[in-house]
């Protein structure tokens, strides 16, 4: 059976992502009612370059369109599988890839919780790539256009590294988050992990 993987609640629906289902196993986007009367899957990933295995939440904008990641996918031959997209999907079910990760210093695997401005920009974290070798991860701003910029890129050690988590973005546009490795490295030579806000 294929779980939801994240969901989120906006009026009376329920928007979420499968990481795994669907008719390519490459994961869904779906939506139900919240009294339980309609449940539709407005997307199936086919594992390309339209993005697979989506493991973070989807936001959904006054329009009604969905914006999320997939932590594989995106044509790139930099990363096994691929190294992930941003995706917009609309209330018809119509999937346009905003971003696909490269794998080098703009990143690769974005996994968790993303925050989109009043602009339609988006704003989270990949797990992997950055500027270093090997690459500790970076959070990232991908326009409504599809532009990508890295806000920060790990470095590791008490910087932190390898953010799993996503963000979340408070009202004045700060964004937080945490990393598994990094900081304290009391932890072993990877490090306990850290507590970050990043400023766009």
């Amino acid at each position: 059976m294929t779980t939801c993987k994240e969901c989120s609640n906006t009026n009376d629906h329920v928007y979420g992502t499968t990481a795994a289902g669907g008719t390519a196993n490459a994961g869904t986007v779906f939506t139900f009612e919240l009294n339980g009367d309609f449940f539709t899957t407005l997307y199936q990933f086919k594992g390309g370059a339209d993005g697979s295995d989506p493991e973070g939440s989807v936001v959904a904008d006054q329009a009604g369109n969905l914006y999320g990641t997939t932590l594989n996918g995106g044509g790139s031959t930099n990363c096994p599988g691929g190294c992930g997209t941003v995706f917009k999907i609309t209330p018809q079910g119509q999937e346009t890839v905003l971003y696909a990760f490269t794998g080098g210093a703009d990143g690769a695997h974005p996994r968790g919780t993303i925050a989109v401005d009043s602009s339609g920009n988006v704003y989270g974290a990949a797990t992997d790539g950055g500027v270093s070798t090997p690459g500790h991860g970076v959070i990232f701003e991908v326009t409504s256009g599809g532009a990508e910029t890295v806000i920060h890129a790990f470095a590791g050690g008490t910087d932190g590294a390898n953010p799993f988590s996503g963000v979340v973005m408070d009202d004045f546009g700060n964004l937080y988050g945490t990393t598994v490795y990094g900081g304290d490295m009391s932890c072993g030579t990877q490090g306990c992990g850290i507590v970050y806000t990043a400023h766009p």
